[in-house]
Formats: structure tokens, C-alpha cells, sequence
């Protein structure tokens, strides 16, 4: 079992959007100075938004992209327990590259990985918000025992998507990103995404079923790509 700190990352309006990737990954060498850093995450990917996705129905354009930050427990970060190197160095290159800090977005999360596989190449993640009248246990048996084996059983997906991976909130989560759950889809190309969340049957079956279970109104689909990803263990 693992954990996850994701968060819906800003761009700061000064970095150019080509540029933000760059800067992003150089934010990541300041992190990786932290010896908390390499301690908390086994694994740290940056999750870049692709340009020009509107092939993918409902992609958003609000977000510049997604931090997967794997922990072997949980641990969550407490702006109130931070050191004064940490207020000092690390929070003013968060609002340097995402024009805020990271804290007010993050969700701490378990994964539950449905479709092993390599997660290293495209990914579109959807942010999900359970339906009026669910409760959070009702949502996640929903989401686990009836969408995903309803996903899982379609020769679209199970030829495009390499993982598929459920993570569930654990903590609240920050206001303005009240989330019960954010799905991974993983593929090797852009095409291979758009050509299954865009196929009849996936539509259909699959993309209509959130009404079941979620706010379809309130989600948010990420199309992204790994641009950088890195071990802080192993740093």
C-alpha cells in the first residue's frame, strides 16, 4: 500500500507556459535539499498539462499541471510545523514558480492501483467529487466495486490504458479542492488517451456512469505528461 500527496498545481503569471516545466524541475532541486524530503516520498512525478487537449471531453485549462509525490506512509505537512529554513527557502520558490504556496492544494490520498502498470508517460487524471446524498464510504464502494470493473471490461481500455489507479482523500482537504477521490489513467501517447475517452463505447458506459456517483458539473480533467520525475531516496 502506498500514499500520495497530489496537489493541482498554479502557474506563477511571470514564467512563460513553455517555461514553466524548467522551472518546475528547478524547484525540485530545492526541495531535494531538504533531508525531510528524501525521507517522506519514495518517488516525485511532475505532471505537466499538454497543450491543445480539447479532443478530450471535459479536459481543463485552469491548472498547469499535477504533482504525484508517493509516500511509503502518510505523512502530511503542516504549514504551521514548518522549520524557518523551510519558510525561508522552500515556500518562497513554491509562490516563485506557482505563484502560491503548494499547501493550499494539496490532497493526501491512498492509491489503489486497479490496472498495474508503468506510470511514466501520459497521464489523464480526474478529480472527483462525490454526489449529493453519498456518503465518503459509499462513494469509494461505488467507485471501486462497480465503476472500475465497468472501465475495466472494455477491449478500448484494456488495449489504451497501462494503469489504472484510484486515489482516495483520506484528510480534508484544502477549500476549493473538496475532493473525495482523483483517478489516474495512464497511456503511452496522446492518442492512445483521446482515441479511448473519446470512443462510443467509453462514453457510453463508462464517462456516463460518474453521474452515478459524482458531481459531474464539479470535475476536473487533467491531460498531462511526466516531465520530470525523480527518487528523492535515491538523490
Amino acid at each position: 500500500m502506498a500514499y500520495k500527496r497530489l496537489y493541482l498545481a498554479g502557474r506563477n503569471p511571470a514564467i512563460a507556459v513553455e517555461d514553466f516545466p524548467r522551472q518546475w524541475r528547478r524547484h525540485a532541486k530545492v526541495a531535494g535539499g531538504f533531508p525531510t524530503v528524501g525521507v517522506t516520498y519514495s518517488r516525485v512525478q511532475q505532471c505537466t498539462k499538454i497543450a491543445n487537449t480539447d479532443a478530450i471531453p471535459g479536459s481543463s485549462n485552469s491548472h498547469a499541471g499535477v504533482a504525484l509525490l508517493t509516500m511509503p506512509k502518510l505523512v502530511v505537512s503542516k504549514p504551521s510545523e514548518d522549520s524557518q529554513e523551510i519558510r525561508e527557502k522552500l515556500r518562497p520558490d513554491e509562490v516563485r514558480v506557482f505563484g502560491d504556496v503548494v499547501s493550499k492544494w494539496s490532497l493526501y490520498t491512498e492509491e489503489v492501483v486497479a490496472k498495474d502498470g508503468p506510470p511514466d508517460k501520459v497521464c489523464v487524471m480526474q478529480f472527483l467529487k462525490r454526489k449529493e446524498g453519498l456518503s465518503g464510504d459509499e462513494f469509494h464502494r461505488y467507485w471501486s466495486a462497480t465503476h472500475a470493473p465497468l472501465l475495466l471490461r472494455l477491449d478500448v481500455v484494456l488495449a489504451g490504458v497501462r494503469r489504472y489507479v484510484q486515489d482516495r482523500v483520506l484528510v480534508e482537504p484544502p477549500e476549493g479542492y473538496e475532493f473525495d477521490g482523483v483517478s489516474e489513467l495512464w497511456f503511452d501517447t496522446l492518442d492512445d488517451a483521446i482515441k479511448t475517452l473519446t470512443d462510443e463505447r467509453y462514453r457510453a458506459t463508462v464517462a456516463s456512469d460518474h453521474a452515478n456517483f459524482c458531481k459531474t458539473g464539479d470535475m476536473v480533467t487533467m491531460v498531462t505528461e511526466v516531465t520530470h520525475s525523480w527518487s528523492p531516496a535515491v538523490q
